[in-house]
Parts: C-alpha cells; structure tokens; sequence
C-alpha cells in the first residue's frame, strides 16, 4: 500500500509526495475523475517523491483542493475527496496516547514502510500480551483480603 498523507513528513524528500500515488492516474480515456488503479507500484513511491524533490516540487498544504480517503496500492485506489478525511476515532486515540506515552515510537511507525508498521504493532502486541501476563501474575501474588 502507499503511505497516507498523514504519515508523510511534508519535508522528507522521500515521503512529502510518496502518498499522492495512493489515488492512481488520471484515465483520460474516459470521462472525467476516472482513475487507473496504480500503475505506480508503492515500493516506487519514496524514490519517485525523491524525484520529484530534487525537481523542485514541494507540497503547500495551504493550497490542497483534494485529499485521498482510504489507502490505495496494486489494484486498488484510495478515494479522491473535497475535505481532509477524519481519523476514526480509534485510531486518534491511538496517536493521542502514543504522542504522550512514546513520541519516538509514535514517529517510528509514521515514517515506516506498510511491512514495518505491521512488524511494529505486532512487536506492540507482544508487548501488551507479556504486560498482561506480568499484571495477572501481580495480582494473583497479593494474598486476598489485602
């Protein structure tokens, strides 16, 4: 899949156009606001932004008319909309508690690779699932009545 825009660090050479991809092409062989699912492969993405950089192309999210909801990658594309897309509400509280409780991480996982990012909340998952064993254990250690 190609990276979201929210995951793309508008002054990373690699990553500031990486997530235009995600909507496909312009067919112009057909009516207007068809699009061709992407003949650009998400593994292009970063060295083709770079490109585009060392262009002189930048991003001026002041002037953005479109925005792409949904991700888009081999075959498939993401929504060409209006208005920003929301996060839901699952995910931003996710990014809320990471921002206050593992910045680093939080930003490890914005500026990962799809693949890394999954390694990455799998490693999390782990994590979790070793806390709660700690926690059970914790509990189950206090005698009853304390």
């Amino acid at each position: 899949m190609h990276p979201l825009q929210k995951d793309c660090d508008p002054k990373d050479p690699k990553r500031f156009a990486a997530w235009v991809f995600g909507a496909g092409v312009p067919d112009v062989g057909v009516r207007e606001g068809t699009y061709i699912p992407n003949l650009i492969a998400p593994q292009l993405s970063e060295k083709i932004s770079e490109m585009l950089w060392d262009f002189g192309f930048r991003h001026h999210p002041s002037k953005q008319k479109k925005w792409i909801d949904g991700a888009g990658g081999l075959g498939t594309i993401g929504k060409i909309v209006d208005e920003p897309p929301k996060l839901d509400s699952l995910e931003a509280l996710a990014e809320e508690f990471l921002a206050e409780e593992n910045p680093q991480l939080l930003e490890a996982i914005r500026k990962a690779p799809s693949e890394e990012k999954v390694r990455l909340i799998q490693q999390m998952e782990k994590n979790v699932q070793a806390l709660q064993g700690v926690i059970e254990s914790l509990k189950n250690a206090i005698p009853e009545g304390e």
